[in-house]
């Protein structure tokens, strides 16, 4: 004998059902809105004709939006591997008098820093260029332009070590989320901003043919590294940078109410005597 279906008969009022037809609408809308983003993060961003890696290529944000509504079109785009690799495309560019642009695997990022402009630009994403090195003697880690912040974490924790500061959001790259200004809420060490921890920047840069193109500098010091802690993507093709890092620690989290009827005077007390303080 098949069992009976189950019927449910709901009776609202029409204040109501106006509610209910209202908060409906907007959970559907809601999800409708993460399944494009859900969607768009799935795609790649740079997409090219054939599958070629040269013309007929766009680049989009990790939204899948450009800020202006408008595509950005490319002439061509390199992913290298290696330093060698990462010069090689920055050579081709400079023979050409081609305007290139860096980004990485995700290209997180709202305004359109990663577009070059025009039809030709090139692109360079370093998806595939993610190598990490650590000195112990130094207490310095360098990475390699593609390295993602939660790569990064993730192989200081397995060599028992940590960086003091970081962002909420894990999936940019060390050198772009650096380079925009990310921090994190501590005052601590030498404060939240990731780029206080620069101790060094391996950058490549267009030069004329007869320099060959291309050079590469070792910035370690002066204004070229206060500038390279905040570089916005204009200081040349960032190869590595090299960091500070600390011995891991267990961090102890306490969550509590409290009225913000005092606020604007308790809040700097709260920041100094916290090690990572966070309001909500």
């Amino acid at each position: 004998m098949e069992r009976p279906a189950l019927s449910l008969l709901v009776v609202l009022s029409p204040r109501t059902s106006l509610l209910f037809v209202v908060l409906s609408c907007a959970s559907l809308l809601w999800s409708l809105g993460n399944a494009q983003i859900a969607a768009a993060a799935a795609l790649p961003p740079v997409r090219c004709a054939n599958g070629s890696t040269i013309g007929m290529c766009t680049i989009n944000n990790a939204y899948g939006v450009n800020m202006d509504g408008r595509p950005c079109q490319l002439g061509r785009v390199f992913y290298p591997r290696t330093e060698d690799e990462l010069i090689s495309a920055v050579v081709y560019a400079s023979q050409n008098n081609l305007p290139v642009k860096v980004a990485s695997a995700t290209v997180h990022t709202i305004p359109k820093w990663y577009c070059p402009g025009g039809t030709t630009g090139v692109s360079i994403i370093t998806r595939d260029y993610k190598g990490i090195s650590i000195d112990r003697d130094t207490m310095t880690a360098t990475v390699d332009a593609g390295v993602m912040l939660d790569d990064f974490f993730a192989y200081l924790a397995d060599h028992n070590l940590t960086f003091p500061t970081a962002p909420y959001w894990a999936g940019a790259s060390v050198i772009g989320a650096i380079g925009t200004g990310s921090h994190g809420s501590t005052l601590q060490f030498k404060g939240g901003r990731m780029g206080e921890y620069v101790r060094g920047v391996r950058v490549v840069v267009p030069t004329d043919e007869a320099s060959g193109w291309v050079g590469v500098r070792d910035v370690r010091g002066g204004d070229e590294l206060l500038a390279a802690r905040l570089h916005l993507g204009l200081l040349g093709a960032i190869s590595k940078m090299t960091l500070e890092v600390y011995p891991l620690w267990k961090r102890e989290v306490t969550y509590y109410n409290t009225s913000d009827a005092n606020l604007e005077n308790e809040i700097l007390s709260f920041a100094e005597n916290t090690t990572f303080p966070d309001l909500n």
